[in-house]
């Protein structure tokens, strides 16, 4: 199997030293593996805070509160996909077991032991985070592992999907940033201006010298001279293709964390034949794809310090082709997005960037409705509310939108509708942006066009204690509840989706989860909205 990256030959790593540190390169291998999809065993009574910030940024979901020993104790599995009900098991033994108790800041605890978090997870992209806070042998009973552990392996140890690429989706949309450059506004309004100028110069002198019968042949001339030199302009702009290079990037952005994760395509067209150069940093990695544009033999080569060069490669003439970078970028100061909840709606505040080069901002997240956001340009403030919520399948609050926007939407649509799991679970702030710089370059004389896909998560923050508040439905999170009939078949929690057709009466009970900065709450209110086309059906 084609593999791309170092270490997407890996199905699971897992990390039981403070060694993370010592290799920079290396974490931000791993931070880009594990956003691709990777699952990370993090042994927490055995590893630092520090070495699991290293990995995760400011998005760590625990806070250390002491460490222990234990001789005997209980350890608790908490119901779930893989566990229809709550189950203990005791443990005992004369030598004892540390156990580091923390605080979490996740829904998601898989076993307890003594009411603290012993196994918990964390999404991180399209990848896991496993935390254990047990000492290894606390996990083993008379030289067997407890069910415990059991269930902690059946969820951990699953073949790792194929790391999703989204070439195909991305080159589709970047072929129409190749192509005849039209005139720019700014020039037409100067010729425009200019000819009006000159019809009006020319009206004052006739008038001084008592000659404005011949503004009739200047009209006419000034007309018609402003028509050739726009004539001229026009066959100029269209008379070829300039070499360009067109980029459409995907970031992946880990809150709090200066290094975002890009996927790249590189849409590469050239007027005449020519070398390519193509240099990588160590933080990234260029692949062309096996095209009979690229004919001939063509090597990779890699120095010491890990830079990479394409050795061979030729650009054929009046011919696009496609060029694949996966990188770990360093902005020159973190993204960042935090909100509250306030009775209107959400409200925060975006930091790291510049918020006037934001278009189109949404929140998505993959089984909730989309949620439409304005932010300011100046401040980067943002907000929304109830009346912001967006029907399926929608990613703009437009009437009408633009050339771009249609072909934004139908990009988004295409990557909601592939199998990747592109939209992540936790909500997510989606802008366009211009490229980030991730390194690698193509050579000189091409012209640089192209946009940025970027996604970050929203952090949320604690409101004081009476504060009211309404979340939006983007927010709430849809569960199939276990109960006494099991798990749903026909409601898909992962997606959010329903069974399209169904051919007998069927019982599910859900539930409606809120984000956890929010428990514990007073509930006053709620609205439900269904949109459902079932004719001759009870409901």
């Amino acid at each position: 199997v084609y593999k791309r990256q170092p270490l997407d030959s890996l199905d699971h790593i897992v990390i039981v030293t403070d060694q993370l540190l010592a290799d920079t390169v290396g974490v931000s291998r791993l931070r880009a593996w594990l956003q691709s999809g990777g699952r990370i065993w993090v042994m927490a009574d055995q590893v630092s805070p520090e070495s699991v910030r290293a990995l995760l940024g400011d998005a760590v979901c625990y806070g250390v509160v002491d460490r222990v020993q234990l001789n005997e104790f209980e350890l608790e599995r908490i119901a779930g996909v893989f566990q229809p009900a709550n189950a203990s098991e005791t443990w005992s033994s004369e030598t004892p077991v540390d156990l580091l108790r923390v605080m979490v800041d996740t829904d998601d605890v898989q076993c307890r032991v003594d009411g603290w978090p012993a196994a918990f997870w964390m999404p991180v992209g399209q990848g896991e985070v496993l935390f254990t806070t047990l000492e290894a042998p606390g996990w083993v009973q008379d030289q067997s592992p407890t069910q415990a552990l059991q269930s902690v392996a059946r969820r951990f140890f699953v073949k790792r999907l194929d790391p999703p690429q989204h070439t195909e989706q991305l080159g589709t949309y970047l072929s129409k940033e190749i192509g005849y450059e039209i005139p720019t506004r700014g020039l037409i309004a100067a010729l425009l201006g200019s000819n009006v100028l000159a019809i009006l110069a020319g009206g004052i002198w006739l008038a001084r010298r008592r000659e404005l019968q011949y503004m009739g042949l200047l009209v006419p001339a000034a007309a018609v001279l402003t028509t050739i030199v726009l004539l001229v302009v026009a066959n100029k702009k269209t008379s070829a293709v300039p070499s360009t290079i067109a980029r459409g990037q995907i970031v992946q952005a880990a809150s709090g964390s200066s290094e975002v994760h890009v996927e790249s395509v590189a849409a590469i067209y050239s007027q005449e034949a020519r070398s390519l150069p193509i240099e990588s940093p160590p933080q990234a990695i260029a692949w062309l794809p096996q095209d009979e544009a690229f004919a001939g033999m063509r090597r990779i080569r890699w120095d010491d310090s890990g830079n990479s060069e394409w050795l061979f490669v030729k650009q054929p003439p009046n011919k696009v082709t496609h060029a694949t970078t996966n990188a770990v970028a360093m902005l020159p100061s973190a993204w960042s997005v935090r909100g509250r909840f306030t009775p209107e709606g959400l409200q925060g505040r975006v930091a790291g960037l510049d918020p006037s080069k934001f278009a189109d901002p949404v929140v998505i997240s993959a089984a909730s409705p989309n949620l439409s956001v304005s932010i300011d340009a100046e401040s980067g403030q943002f907000e929304s509310g109830e009346s912001e919520i967006l029907l399926p399948d929608q990613f703009f609050d437009a009437g009408l939108m633009s050339d771009s926007q249609q072909d934004r939407q139908a990009l988004l649509r295409h990557l909601h509708d592939d199998d990747s799991a592109f939209f992540p679970k936790r909500p997510s702030l989606f802008f366009w942006t211009d490229p980030v710089d991730a390194g690698t370059s193509f050579g000189d004389g091409f012209v640089q066009r192209g946009w940025a896909l970027a996604k970050i998560p929203i952090e949320l923050e604690r409101l004081e204690s009476g504060s009211p508040f309404l979340v939006p439905a983007s927010f709430v999170r849809i569960d199939a509840h276990l109960g006494e009939k099991g798990p749903s078949t026909v409601f898909n929690a992962e997606t959010g989706r329903w069974l399209e057709s169904m051919n007998r009466p069927n019982e599910s009970e859900l539930r409606c989860v809120v984000p956890r900065v929010l428990l514990p709450c007073e509930l006053r209110r709620c609205r439900l909205a269904m949109r459902i086309t079932a004719p001759g059906r009870t409901v």
